[in-house]
Order: C-alpha cells, then sequence, then structure tokens
C-alpha cells in the first residue's frame, strides 16, 4: 500500500560513532555489558545510527528489541514491555519458573491489562524489577541482546526507574542497553534528568553525542539519496548543505523538495517545518485536513481510525495514506498501524492548526473515542485536555491515576493526579479526594511531598466531620513525618487519629502501634509501654504489617529498659511474623532494626548474620536502598571487629548499587572513612571524603546523622595533619547534641580530638548519658573516659582508667578500641601487634615511623620542649607537667600544641613512641 519514500540509501558519516557502538556490540558479545547513551539533536539520525548497527547485530547472532517511547498517552511499562513482549516470544525457557513471578511477568507482558492478583502489594513493583532482569540475564546466556530505550525523554517515570535497575545488572553480561534521547532534554528537570545522572553514574557507561555531519558528509548524503538516473545541479547541491546545516534528516527533505520544484522555481525551504508545508501543497485541501486530524492523534495512527475521523471510506482513508508515504510524510511501522517520518514532520502538520482548530480536532476525537469505547482512560484524558474541557480531562486523568496505581507505576499515577489538580474544576470534596491519593502515591515513592498533600486534604475532612477518613490521613501524615525526621509532628497526628477512632476501628490499633513504635526506636522505652499495651487489647481486626511493627516496638522497648532476655524473645517473634507477612521491604527492614541492636549488645555474629540475611533478601527482590544499607552496616561490624578487608569489600558493594538517597550516602560516608583511613585508601578515602555532604548531614537536624559523620571527618583531618579542623568539627558536634546517645560509638573520637578547652564538655556528655548499659555503647564510653583521664588527670588515674578500658575492648572483641587505648598507655608494642594483626596499615607504618632512620626530619624542639615531650612520654597530663615546671596550665598547654605541630603528631601516644625510639637510638 505504501511506496518507497526518498530516503539515503546507507548512512552516511559517524564512522567515529558507528566503530565505537560496534566495539560496545563486540565487547558484550564476549561478556562485558555496557550501557550506551546516545544523544543529539533532533533529525541528526539517532535512530537511524542504531538502526543499522543493531540490524546489522540482529542477523549475527544478537535478540534485539526496541522500547519505542512516545510524546503523550502511552501506559506505564508499556515501550519496554512490548519489547520484552518480542524477546521471549517463543522462548518459555526464559520464562520465570516460579508460579508467582511468571504470573508477575506475563502481567507486564500484556501491560497489566489482566486483572490484579489478589492480595497483590505495592512492594511487587521492585518484585517485578527482579523479574524482568533475571529474565533478561537469562536470554543473554543464550545470545547476546541489544535492548535500545528510544526517545528516553518521554519515558514514563516507571520505565526510566526499571531501566536505570537493567543498567546496574549488565556490566559482566552479554547485553548492550541503548538509550536514546535528544541533547536539549539533558538538562531537564524532573525523571528523565534524574535518571540520566543515575545512569552516567555507572562505570559501564558510555556516551555517544551526535553533532551535524560535516560539509562532505552532507554532499555525500545528498548523492545517495538521490533516485538512479536523477541529479541536481550543483548549486542546489550548495544551497541545500548552506540550508541543513548538518542535519541529515533536513538534508533527504531538501533532497526531496529540489527534485520536484522545476527549473527557476522559488528557493529551497528554510527549515523542517516550510519543507513540510511546501510537500502539503500537492495534496489535495481533503487529504491535507485528514493528515492534520492524523497529527492530532499523534505520530503513529491506523488508516482505519483516520478513516472514522475524517468521514472516510476504506479506500478514500488508503488513498491519504499511500499520497502521504509518496511525499515522505508518513512511513509503515511494520506494526498494521503508520506513523509520520519523525517527530519534526508531525509537528510541522499539526503546527498549521490554529488554537481554536485543535480544540476542536482533540473534541472529535475525544468524542469519538468515549462513543466507541475501545480506548483507555489515559488517551481521552489527553485529548479532552486539548480540547479544552477541563472537566472531563479532570475525571480522566483521575482514572488514569487509579489505573497506575494498580500497576505500581506510582510516579506515572502522581502526574495525573497533579494533572487533574491543576485544570482546576474539582469541588471541595473531590479535591480533597484526589489529594488523599495524590499523598498516597508519594508515600509510596518515598517522596517528602507525600506530607504536604495530606495535610491539605486532613483539613478539608476536619472541616466535614469524617473522622474515619480524619484517622486514615493522620496515620500517613504520621508515617511522612517520621521520615522527615519529625518525631513531635508525628506523635501528634497519631494522637488526633486515636481520638478519631473507636474502640473497635483497626485503624486504632495502628495508630497505637505506630506511636509505641516512634517512641521505642527513639529510646523512649518507658513512654511506648502505655502504647504497647493498648495495642495488646485491641480486639479488632489487626492489619498484618501492624502485627509486626507491634512486636518491633516491643522489642525495642525492652532493648532501651536494659531488659536484654525478653528483648531476644521478642525479636525472635518479631522476625517471624515479618516472615509471615510476606512483604520483602518489611522483611530485610526488620533484619535490619534486629541486627542494629544485636551490634549494640555487641553479639556481632547475630548482627552480620542478621545485615547478611537482609541483603540477600534485597537483593532478591530489587530493593536497592535497604541492600545498600544492610551492607554498611554489615562493614561497621567488620570494622568493629578488626576485619578491614571485609569492612572495605562490603562498602564498596554498597556503593556499587549506585543509591543515591541521602541517609545511605551519609550512613555509607562516615562507616567507610574511617575503613579507608586505617586500610591507607586514598581512592576510597576520596570516593567518600566529600565535605559538602556535611553540611547536609548537619541541614537535617537528625543527631544520629550529623554527629557520627562530623567523626569520621574529624579523624579525615586529623590524619592529614589539620587538629584545628578536627578539633572544630567536634566543637560542632558538641554544640548541637545534649547526649552521648546519637553518638555513642563516635565518644572516642570527640574525647581523642577536641580542643583542651572542649574536654569538659566531652566530660559532661559522657557523664549525661543515663541510658541503660550497654556493652558496645558502654566499651566506648570507658575508652573515651581514659582519654579524657589521660588528657587532663595525674599519670597513676590515667594509667588505671586505660587499663580498664584495654581489659573491656577485648572482652568484647573491640581490637581497634583497645589498640587505641594500649597506644595511650604507652603500650606501644601491644597496639603495634593488633594494628598488624588486623591490617591496619595506616596505623602500623605511623607507630613505626619514629624508629625509622631518617623518616623523620622535625623541626628542632627548643630546650622546654624538649622537656615536656620527655614528661609526656612518662604519662605526665598538662597540669602535672605545669606543676613540675612551675609554669602555668594554659603554658604548658602552648608548648604542647607547638611539640604536637613541629613533630606532625597527633597523639600522645605517637610522641611517646618517637620520644622512646630515640632514646633507644642515641643509646
Amino acid at each position: 500500500m505504501i511506496s518507497s519514500p526518498v530516503l539515503a540509501r546507507r548512512l552516511v558519516g559517524r564512522a567515529r560513532e558507528r566503530t565505537f557502538v560496534n566495539a560496545r556490540f563486540d565487547a558484550a558479545e564476549h561478556g562485558t555489558g555496557s550501557l550506551i547513551i546516545v544523544s543529539g539533536d533532533s533529525g541528526v539520525g539517532k535512530t537511524r545510527l542504531l538502526r543499522e548497527g543493531v540490524g546489522a547485530r540482529s542477523g549475527a547472532g544478537f535478540q534485539t528489541a526496541w522500547a519505542t517511547n512516545l510524546e503523550y498517552a502511552r501506559a506505564a511499562f508499556v515501550p519496554l514491555s512490548e519489547a520484552f513482549a518480542g524477546l521471549v516470544r517463543g522462548n518459555s525457557r526464559v520464562l520465570p519458573t516460579v508460579s508467582s513471578a511468571r504470573r508477575l511477568f506475563e502481567r507486564f507482558l500484556a501491560a497489566f491489562d489482566s486483572p490484579e492478583d489478589e492480595g497483590s502489594q505495592a512492594w511487587q513493583k521492585r518484585r517485578l524489577f527482579v523479574v524482568v532482569g533475571d529474565v533478561l540475564e537469562r536470554l543473554a546466556r543464550e545470545r547476546p541482546v541489544a535492548l535500545v530505550v528510544d526517545d528516553a525523554q518521554w519515558a514514563d517515570p516507571e520505565s526510566l526507574e526499571l531501566t536505570q535497575y537493567l543498567a546496574t545488572r549488565i556490566e559482566r553480561a552479554r547485553i548492550a542497553l541503548i538509550v536514546v534521547a535528544r541533547t536539549d532534554a539533558r538538562n531537564t528537570s524532573g525523571a528523565f534528568g534524574d535518571a540520566l545522572v543515575n545512569l552516567e553514574r555507572l562505570a559501564w557507561c558510555h556516551r555517544v553525542e551526535l553533532g551535524p555531519l560535516s560539509d562532505p558528509e552532507v554532499r555525500e548524503l545528498i548523492f545517495t539519496s538521490l533516485p538512479e538516473g536523477r541529479s541536481l545541479a550543483q548549486r542546489t547541491i550548495d544551497e541545500i548543505c548552506r540550508r541543513s546545516e548538518g542535519n541529515p534528516l533536513f538534508t533527504e527533505d531538501l533532497v526531496r523538495d529540489a527534485l520536484e520544484r522545476p527549473s527557476g522555481a522559488r528557493r529551497l525551504p528554510v527549515s523542517v517545518e516550510q519543507s513540510v508545508q511546501h510537500r502539503l501543497q500537492q495534496l489535495a485541501p481533503r487529504d491535507v485536513a485528514s493528515l492534520e486530524l492524523a497529527a492530532a492523534i499523534g505520530v503513529s495512527f491506523t488508516a482505519q481510525l483516520l478513516g472514522e475521523l475524517a468521514g472516510l471510506n476504506e479506500e478514500e482513508s488508503r488513498h491519504v495514506v499511500r499520497r502521504a508515504a509518496e511525499l515522505n510524510l508518513i512511513v509503515d511501522d511494520q506494526s498494521g498501524a503508520v506513523r509520520f517520518r519523525h517527530q519534526l514532520t508531525r509537528d510541522a502538520v499539526y503546527g498549521r492548526l490554529l488554537a481554536a482548530e485543535r480544540q476542536e480536532v482533540h473534541r472529535r476525537i475525544a468524542t469519538m473515542l468515549e462513543g466507541r469505547g475501545e480506548r483507555g482512560a489515559r488517551l481521552l484524558a489527553y485529548h479532552w485536555q486539548h480540547a479544552g474541557d477541563a472537566a472531563r480531562a479532570a475525571e480522566f486523568a483521575i482514572l488514569v491515576g487509579d489505573e497506575e496505581m494498580q500497576r505500581y507505576a506510582f510516579g506515572s499515577a502522581r502526574d495525573h493526579f497533579e494533572t487533574a489538580l491543576a485544570l482546576g474544576t474539582l469541588d471541595p470534596q473531590r479535591r480533597a479526594h484526589v489529594l488523599s491519593k495524590l499523598g498516597t502515591a508519594y508515600e509510596l515513592l518515598g517522596a517528602p511531598e507525600a506530607y504536604d498533600r495530606l495535610a491539605s486534604a486532613l483539613e478539608f475532612f476536619r472541616e466535614c466531620g469524617d473522622r474515619a477518613a480524619v484517622a486514615r490521613l493522620c496515620v500517613g501524615l504520621a508515617r511522612a513525618a517520621f521520615r522527615k525526621a519529625d518525631q513531635k509532628a508525628a506523635l501528634a497526628h497519631l494522637r488526633e487519629a486515636l481520638d478519631a477512632t473507636d474502640a473497635g476501628d483497626p485503624m486504632r490499633f495502628g495508630a497505637n502501634v505506630l506511636q509505641a513504635m516512634y517512641l521505642a526506636f527513639a529510646g523512649d522505652g518507658a513512654e511506648a509501654l502505655p502504647h504497647i499495651e493498648a495495642a495488646d487489647a485491641f480486639t479488632g481486626f489487626r492489619a498484618p504489617e501492624y502485627v509486626v511493627r507491634l512486636h518491633g516496638a516491643r522489642a525495642a522497648a525492652f532493648f532501651y529498659l536494659g531488659r536484654f532476655d525478653e528483648w531476644r524473645a521478642e525479636t525472635d517473634r518479631y522476625l517471624e511474623e515479618a516472615d509471615s507477612c510476606g512483604d520483602p521491604a518489611l522483611i530485610a527492614n526488620c533484619r535490619i532494626n534486629a541486627a542494629g541492636f544485636a551490634r549494640e549488645l555487641a553479639e556481632f555474629d547475630r548482627a552480620a548474620d542478621g545485615f547478611a540475611r537482609a541483603a540477600a533478601i534485597s537483593d532478591e527482590f530489587g530493593l536497592a536502598l535497604s541492600a545498600a544499607y544492610a551492607r554498611i552496616a554489615a562493614a561497621d561490624v567488620a570494622y568493629l571487629r578488626g576485619e578491614l578487608e571485609r569492612a572495605r569489600a562490603l562498602v564498596h558493594e554498597a556503593c556499587s548499587l549506585g543509591v543515591a538517597a541521602q541517609i545511605v550516602r551519609i550512613y555509607a560516608a562516615w562507616v567507610g572513612l574511617p575503613i579507608a583511613l586505617a586500610l591507607d585508601d586514598p581512592a576510597l578515602v576520596s570516593r567518600l571524603g566529600d565535605p559538602t555532604l556535611i553540611e547536609e548531614a548537619f541541614s537535617t537536624g537528625r543527631a544520629e546523622l550529623f554527629a557520627p559523620l562530623a567523626a569520621a571527618h574529624a579523624e579525615l583531618a586529623a590524619a592529614r595533619g589539620d587538629g584545628p579542623r578536627a578539633a572544630e568539627l567536634v566543637a560542632r558536634v558538641l554544640d548541637s547534641i545534649s547526649s552521648a546517645f546519637p553518638a555513642s560509638t563516635d565518644v572516642v573520637t570527640l574525647a581523642r580530638l577536641a580542643a583542651a578547652g572542649d574536654v569538659p564538655r566531652v566530660a559532661a556528655l559522657l557523664v549525661a548519658d543515663a541510658s541503660p548499659p550497654r556493652p558496645l555503647a558502654l566499651v566506648h564510653r570507658g575508652v573515651a573516659q581514659a582519654i579524657l583521664a589521660s588528657r587532663t588527670e595525674a599519670g597513676v588515674s590515667a594509667a588505671h582508667a586505660l587499663d580498664d578500658a584495654i581489659r573491656s575492648a577485648g572482652s568484647v572483641g573491640l581490637p581497634l578500641l583497645a589498640a587505641i587505648a594500649s597506644e595511650l598507655a604507652n603500650r606501644t608494642s601491644e597496639a603495634l601487634a593488633i594494628y598488624r594483626r588486623i591490617g591496619a596499615l595506616r596505623d602500623v607504618a605511623r607507630l613505626q615511623r619514629p624508629a625509622r632512620e631518617g623518616a623523620l626530619t622535625p623541626k628542632a624542639l627548643t630546650k622546654r620542649e624538649e622537656e615536656i615531650a620527655e614528661l609526656i612520654a612518662t604519662g605526665d597530663s598538662n597540669r602535672t607537667i605545669a606543676e613540675k615546671l612551675s609554669i602555668s596550665e594554659r603554658t604548658a598547654e602552648h608548648h604542647v600544641a607547638s611539640i604536637f605541630s613541629k613533630l606532625g603528631f597527633h597523639s600522645r601516644a605517637e610522641l611517646a613512641a618517637f620520644v622512646v625510639a630515640r632514646r633507644v637510638s642515641r643509646e
């Protein structure tokens, strides 16, 4: 039906780009996967380049598929589901073998048009990603795969999210994943811009930017576009080169225009739009009007649909399509439909319509589609909106949002609910209901905007006295507030939820559980108990997820009340209930919580096992954030135990997951920096030592985030010889916290690196910590107090404190703490032996440095400083030194600071080792 258009017979130019893409395909064929981002201006030939490259590979054993995104009215996941449907067609071997996973994948292939499985949960979205990734890997084990995501700037949020997930799995697979997008979309805000940033972080990501063709390449393209037996005058060729500006699409259009114009006719068009208008002039007015209708439908359409809209019979609609194809306006897309040759072509035709004409055309389309009852709500929402009927558009947008929520497409649902609200036609009650839906979508996305949307909906339901809605929204607001670390607001919303519920309301059970959980996990075990008792007494329906959280709240309360035997028993029930609930996100979170408490009790085997299980579950279900968090927590345990190499490996694993969430970046930095310093790993220090992250942490107002990160950066500053910066960071932490609770394992750093004037503040902080005794916190507090004693008290008293610290650190298996305390006690050989055993390379080198001849060339000490250095080596405090030398304590402090500066040391232990080594060398 469709004749061949005038197109170049082969791809012209792009030799360097073709060579590079082919090299990436070759690498994929041999098991090294690549992510290739191809960008360029519209019409520059991105798709043509890849059509040739991918087409050649398709005939050479590759499995190839295209996920083509359109600018509008596409359901979430559809382009990728169509691509995968083509890949797995006739190949049952690659399908999931587990029945539930197979059903989920089949729903994905069917674009989620099948009914939702009973009991399906929001976490199935992440499970879907893993299932799709598994299928892709199985395909690649059979034959290499080339998957192209075309016009990615128009992809829905969920397709972009799935693309990012797949990209993380291809590094060592026979897969080439190609993402094609317009250059002008690179810097856009929103889902695509964020996705591009995340994709480009991957080490196996490569970028190909297509620019305009050179003048010789344009001339070559002109000759390859000419039909056999046709030619153009040289001056015409020169004009095409000048007008096209190296754009291949426009070059081909100009060739068409030049061939059709008679000698001496008007000059060639100056743009694609003008070229399209010139070709439209060759059509009958009725045919042009039909194409304008087709442009309003979109880039792709069927002859049948065009005929219905334009009032044409079958032969007439075929005639319009045939003539448009002859003029290079449309092409056959091989799927039973036709499409405009390029988005620019469609835009040029659509641009002919005046605003009023566009509204009328879209109204005709919407009316016809609604009357047929064959099309979904998303097309109707699009066309009614462009028809200017905001009320009908809003209602269909809400329907689309509801559909997308059922497809786990929470980002797309959010966009449609936002559209419905922005149209401004909803009455107050309908608006409040949509705000509630929107808040839920944001909550499922983990976005902070959930709070404001739910709060706006709450205002209406408060006024109209809908107690059930108030309770439901207050519980949602409490969860959103708690995620923002606003415990006060969270508890206030839960109190309102309790006031709005009756004794048998299931929401009452949930509100009591959340209140107990928030209080217990903040360390307020006694405050949590009444809410736990109220939840226990509830006799109505108990949602399984809240039953799990109730056990978690009770376990946390027991822990912080020091009732550790009861904590162990309740934790076992907590994990059993989580497993029976079935939500992998909840299971992983529960295991992380339980392992975190085990860490505090110095039950390191139990903690390590819990974090490992949480990581495995998270990997299985694509829960990247909890997978990264669990690995970082496991690295922290390994570091405490002196397993430095394992700790480093776990940090690298966590970082390789590419999770950009703030809490993960902060956690990785505060855990990973001490590991990197101990192992003398400058690359890891550089990766984790971003100083701007400190300000991010402090801006959260959450002491459990900023205190340990600032302590880690203080250690980094000290390692670099910047004592003032280290002391400044310690002072900032002391200014911002009122107890040692959020910095329980960082008090050693605070005690070591605080300026002399801040030592009393550290001491007061340790005394003020009245929390129940927990082994890990107790040992760190003991070492910190010993450090303070060594800085402020007489030698004998400090020595006793340090001996106790060494014993307690050794008794719970904390070799690094034992080594630090040994250094301070001038037991350098013992500290050195520990550092060697655990592989703390930097500390080994540091303690050995003074003994190596010529390794240290300090600035000359004054006679007084020599005296003070000898006294420090014997364990004397600044006060004792001042008394022995009859000087003020402040003067003694100044001398000590000068000695440290001249010798480049950061602790009395280092100085003592130096003095002893020098004394031995003199002897």
